[in-house]
């Protein structure tokens, strides 16, 4: 059937006339939506996935013009007329597909007349793709054994064009009106509550029954959801305000909806309070979808999500997936207000949207699960983890230009995320909380259901912070925000004491990850710099602000301490806390990933090993039971660390440790909790270590899984084809979609390349058991492993076209991961030449390819420069510690 369509569809295309601008691609301006009504009955049947549309938009007419251009892709057009609301059809001259722009451009013998509401009513069909984008299929296997198929949908950022004609863009917002057709069994949710029983409309379609919903508020294309499963829900009335606040899943998956339903729905009602403005629908759905491209998506009322971003099942998913789902549930709740409520007027204030909810993602969690200390996460998950990108010369602004999908695609990265929350975060404490939290609500507030841009954000900022006298009167936020929003990178401050005046003189320069690009940058930023002594102690919590402004190299600060006043630094290494260990971690990882293939590994081995068992013999081999949150993640952190530069105690406690697992059966479905059960397991004292403590996996069974991930995955890198399998059967007899996720992340930990060279061909194998939505996590890790480094570089060239078809721009964004961790002039030689190889081929990927190029070459440039001086000094030390224990 499908094809027969393809073939009108090319007649079509056959009548298509080139009298469009293909460099201008943004929607006319003459015409302004008002409101959609939408009817879609999807036909999820083997063999005719197919969907039958039609669809009316009232639009306003702002100028006279004898064309209506709107979007679509994939779609089929069947009818088309264009009319007056009361009435009179305009004749059609021609229709004019452009496929470059994704135009679908109505050519009217008369122009429209300026003032008048007019209406476009359109009969199509459409494709219920498998491809994770737009109005598309996602299928999984119930308890009973049979397959069963939802339909769902991902429009951002230019997707609705593929379920139905529309103005695709942000600033083009109109009220909807929903109408989905369904067979019984099946339920329909969309933005809106239902407004009626479910009705039948025509005598064709026997068997199929309409939900019709109640009218949108207005809001973007992007933001339009609609789902149709045989899910089930669980509910939580809010407290306030009457919002009905239901979680949907799978049926054999409910019982994992109950932590983001609580967890959810307070704090939703934290940002209600924090914004100073109700929630304005009458329910919110979340949805957990088993594929699902993205991690979630904000849709206004219904927000959808991957599975291992909304179920926690507990002894079985680990503390950091339930970390994880807080920080995303939160991330898409404050998208409520911060995107949905006020708009992007374009992509290119992309990071308005999500960089505020990366950072008031963490305000959310932090109010509702203290215990967990986001807050103080923020540094290494966000700040430093967004600082190796824009390092780069090939980093963007904030704020960037973007036109076509590829490009608009590219920008939904670090950059738009991480540091648009950590200049957002820098805002928040230079302007104090309350004066910030303010000046954010007056924006909401007077710009509703509206369009916005980075200039009225920094507006009622200015406007807030001059009355709070929080900003002196002599600034603006414009003028200080604009200097980290439209420049590219950021400042690195230099420090020069002059203790004869008790003074320092602080100067900027730009920071880059290759120091060959240092010297000739223009870029200055207005950077907010505090500091304290005993001097300045009156109001620690807020100390003076000192401005060194973009015009001015250096400020000099005074009433600093005397010469012979301490600096405290922690000499005995005995840090306890999560943070600073991760951020010391992730450096280590760095500096092993560039000695790892060099001569002066085993040196550099010798003496993290020295580092790492004292922290080990503390954290590794205490009690597992009843740890905090921050020191099941802190344990995990070590473990992984430590074995992984084999250190011995690690290494043969994870190979017990896995077996325990195993004979357990605690590699599956976790815990009974009603018949708990206590698995003790006694093992003999390392030499030179502390007696391990008795290990009760039931007490503490959610620090158990979180230190799991890094038992299993080092026990496969000592293991071989056996532990492998395992593993492999755990993932597949799993129900829990985060614990299937870490199962995929350790099977990429094996040395065995034989095994790792079967599990990439797995990876884009559907008949295989990985889903392909977790294809590009396979390849990533299975990449990010020193043994599957080059032979993921293989794979990736020998199966360029397969990849491409099959994975789309997932594997287009992927390819920054698979080619980092290259430290050599031969490997950058052929990294080039494979850049040039597939030149204007990246796609959305893009940026990340010259991301991982610049990478390499800055790599090289540190080998060059350091490999020789830090061996010399790695043998001294290790020599030095050979002679005192």
């Amino acid at each position: 059937m499908w094809s027969l369509f393809l073939t009108i569809l090319s007649v079509w295309q056959a009548r298509r006339v080139f009298a469009t601008d293909l460099n201008n691609v943004r929607l006319p301006t003459h015409l302004k939506p008002v409101n959609y009504q939408i009817s879609l009955t999807p036909f999820m049947i083997p063999g005719n996935f197919t969907v039958s549309g039609y669809i009316s938009i009232v639009v306003d007419v702002l100028e006279s013009s004898t064309n209506v251009t709107l979007h679509t892709k994939d779609i089929l057009v069947k009818e088309v007329v264009v009319g007056q609301v009361l009435g009179y059809k305009y004749p059609i001259d021609r229709i004019e597909l452009v496929e470059e722009l994704d135009f679908f451009v109505i050519h009217l013998q008369e122009p429209l007349k300026i003032g008048e509401q007019h209406v476009i009513r359109m009969r199509f069909i459409s494709k219920l793709s498998d491809g994770l984008h737009g109005f598309y299929r996602s299928q999984y296997l119930a308890d009973d054994g049979t397959i069963r198929t939802l339909a769902t949908t991902q429009f951002e950022p230019t997707h609705a064009r593929k379920a139905f004609p529309c103005f695709d863009e942000p600033q083009m917002k109109a009220k909807f009106n929903i109408r989905i057709g369904r067979t019984a069994g099946m339920h329909a949710i969309s933005n809106m509550p239902k407004i009626q029983n479910p009705i039948r409309y025509s005598s064709d379609l026997p068997g199929y029954i309409y939900d019709q919903f109640e009218e949108s508020v207005p809001m973007s294309t992007y933001l339009v959801a609609f789902v149709i499963s045989d899910f089930e829900f669980n509910e939580s009335e809010l407290r306030q305000n009457n919002v009905t606040f239901r979680i949907w899943a799978r049926k054999n998956a409910l019982d994992q909806t109950d932590y983001a339903r609580g967890i959810g729905a307070r704090i939703l009602q934290y940002f209600e309070h924090y914004f100073d403005i109700d929630f304005p629908l009458p329910k919110q759905d979340m949805i957990a979808i088993p594929d699902f491209s993205a991690g979630a998506m904000e849709n206004w009322g219904l927000i959808t999500y991957r599975e291992t971003t909304l179920l926690y099942k507990r002894g079985v998913s680990p503390r950091s997936a339930k970390q994880r789902i807080a920080l995303v549930v939160s991330h898409e709740l404050a998208h409520q207000w911060f995107g949905n409520l006020v708009t992007p007027k374009w992509w290119t204030d992309l990071w308005l949207n999500e960089g505020f909810a990366s950072y008031v993602e963490y305000l959310g969690v932090e109010a509702v699960e203290p215990n967990m200390k986001v807050m103080e996460q923020f540094i290494t998950s966000e700040l430093q983890n967004v600082m190796r990108v824009d390092a780069l010369t090939s980093s963007h602004p904030v704020s960037v230009k973007v036109s076509n999908p590829d490009e608009i695609a590219q920008i939904f990265d670090r950059i738009s995320y991480g540091k648009g929350a950590t200049i957002i975060r820098m805002m928040d404490h230079f302007l104090t909380e309350n004066t910030f939290r303010k000046g954010v609500a007056n924006y909401l507030r007077h710009l509703q259901y509206k369009n916005a841009d980075q200039d009225d954000l920094w507006r009622f900022l200015t406007e807030q912070g001059h009355a709070d006298g929080t900003l002196p009167e002599s600034m603006n936020i414009k003028t200080i925000m604009d200097t980290w929003t439209l420049q590219t990178g950021f400042p690195v401050l230099n420090v020069k004491r002059d203790y004869s005046r008790r003074a320092a003189n602080i100067s900027q320069e730009r920071f880059f990850l290759n120091k060959l690009h240092q010297n000739g940058s223009p870029f200055k930023w207005w950077i907010p710099v505090t500091y304290r002594s005993c001097n300045n102690m009156k109001n620690p919590a807020h100390p003076d602000v000192h401005w060194l402004s973009q015009d001015h190299d250096w400020k000099m600060v005074f009433d600093l301490p005397e010469s012979d006043q301490p600096v405290v630094f922690n000499v005995r290494q005995t840090e306890q806390s999560l943070v600073p260990w991760r951020s010391a971690t992730m450096s280590f990882r760095y500096l092993k990933s560039m000695f790892q293939r060099t001569p002066a590994y085993g040196e550099f081995q010798k003496f993290m090993k020295h580092t790492a068992r004292p922290v080990y013999r503390q954290h590794g081999l205490r009690s597992m039971i009843h740890n905090a949150h921050e020191d099941s993640l802190l344990r995990s952190e070590i473990i992984d660390w430590a074995c992984s530069i084999e250190v011995e105690e690690c290494c043969n406690n994870v190979r017990e440790l896995f077996d325990v697992y195993v004979r357990s059966g605690r590699d599956q479905d976790g815990i009974n909790e009603n018949e708990i059960e206590t698995a003790d397991e006694d093992f003999k004292e390392e030499e030179g270590g502390e007696a391990i403590a008795e290990m009760d996996f039931t007490e503490a069974h959610e620090v158990d899984m979180d230190l799991k991930k890094a038992i299993m995955c080092n026990a496969l890198a000592l293991g071989g084809e056996k532990e492998w399998n395992q593993v492999w059967a755990s993932y597949l007899a799993s129900n829990v979609a985060a614990q299937k996720q870490y199962h995929l992340r350790i099977l990429a930990c094996t040395k065995e390349i034989w095994i790792l060279n079967k599990y990439l061909n797995m990876s884009v194998n559907p008949q295989s058991g990985i889903r392909k939505q977790d294809a590009t996590l396979v390849i990533s890790n299975v990449a990010r492993n020193v043994h599957g480094r080059d032979l993921t570089f293989d794979f990736v060239r020998s199966h360029w076209n397969h990849l491409k078809d099959y994975l789309g721009g997932r594997f287009e964004r992927a390819l920054g991961s698979v080619l980092g961790g290259r430290n050599t002039q031969l490997e950058l030689d052929e990294l080039r030449a494979f850049v040039k190889m597939h030149e204007g081929e990246f796609g959305a990927g893009q940026r990340a390819v010259e991301q991982a190029l610049e990478t390499t070459e800055a790599n090289v440039h540190w080998m060059d420069t350091h490999y020789y001086y830090i061996t010399d000094w790695l043998s001294q030390q290790n020599q030095i510690q050979a002679f005192t224990t």
